[in-house]
């Protein structure tokens, strides 16, 4: 699932789009749902200013789909 104990830093590089909706990159959900899990859901996601379905839905694809479900898809 790769969330193991080691100490993981990642510089939020957060970018807002035309909509105002924000993006991350897989490194940086990673991080968020790692953050979540070690000072609780409610405060990371207060932090970052995020959805909890936006959250959940991303903790979802890791467990489904392993990191590679985080990268960042267009759909066309």
């Amino acid at each position: 699932m790769g969330l193991d104990n080691e100490i993981f830093f990642v510089t939020m590089s957060i970018q807002n789009t035309e909509k105002g909706t924000k993006k991350f990159t897989k490194e940086e959900k990673l991080a968020i749902i790692r953050e979540a899990s070690e000072t609780g859901v409610k405060v990371t996601l207060s932090k970052y200013d995020l959805y909890l379905a936006t959250y959940y839905y991303s903790k979802k694809k890791l467990l489904v789909d392993g990191e590679d479900g985080l990268n960042h898809r267009r759909l066309k």
